[in-house]
């Protein structure tokens, strides 16, 4: 199995970034092609990759709530695939209803691909992971899937125990799921390590914190 922070994996993890961030880098060549080949006024050009860009950011909110249940190679490489090979006929019609159709589909693939590529970057070992986790946490949160939501701060409690924010996020989480005693352990911690810096929250925490017999 490759691990996302041994060579190989940094190497499969960086190509998959780069092939599905190359939309951005040949915009104006697409759109110039699209006009100079296809014959298509630029209003159409343009209306074509914004229809592949919906796509993309279609399917990254779809995939962003279930990221933890899906396989990520399996994902991308379906995915990357399924996009080439949509390009592929796309460069053997000029049909414009056809394209537009083409470039959804294609950027839905393409937007799923770099979701699960991105998704495990971010869970690898960097500066930035637990930053990441949480976020992704509170993706998760609030699109109800509450226990993955719990996984993903557990695990950003583990790389970081004395971050405040991470225990706040997973107390608010357990006291949802009406786990009191997890619940009073991660509002203790918050006000142990971020009574300081987040004093805003001490006094509805502290008040929860009675409220739960902690």
């Amino acid at each position: 199995m490759i691990k996302t922070d041994s060579p190989r994996g940094r190497v499969g993890l960086m190509v998959a970034h780069c092939a599905g961030m190359l939309d951005t880098v040949a915009l104006p060549v697409w759109v110039g092609t699209l006009v100079a080949s296809y014959r298509f006024e630029p209003q159409q050009a343009g209306l074509l990759v914004a229809l592949f860009l919906a796509g993309v950011v279609a399917a990254s909110v779809l995939l962003a709530p279930r990221f933890n249940r899906l396989s990520g190679r399996t994902v991308a490489t379906t995915c990357f695939l399924a996009c080439a090979l949509g390009f592929g006929a796309a460069s053997m019609t000029t049909d414009f209803v056809m394209l537009a159709l083409v470039h959804v589909l294609c950027g839905a693939a393409n937007g799923a691909a770099l979701s699960v590529t991105h998704g495990t970057i971010a869970l690898s070992a960097n500066p930035h992971r637990l930053f990441a986790i949480v976020n992704m946490a509170l993706v998760q949160k609030a699109a109800g899937h509450g226990a993955d939501a719990r996984d993903l701060l557990q695990r950003a409690v583990s790389v970081e125990p004395r971050n405040a924010g991470a225990h706040y996020n997973l107390a608010v989480v357990a006291d949802e799921a009406g786990d009191a005693a997890a619940a009073i352990e991660h509002y203790r911690m918050f006000l142990k390590l971020g009574a300081v810096a987040h004093a805003d929250l001490v006094a509805p925490v502290r008040a929860r914190l009675a409220a739960l017999g902690g």
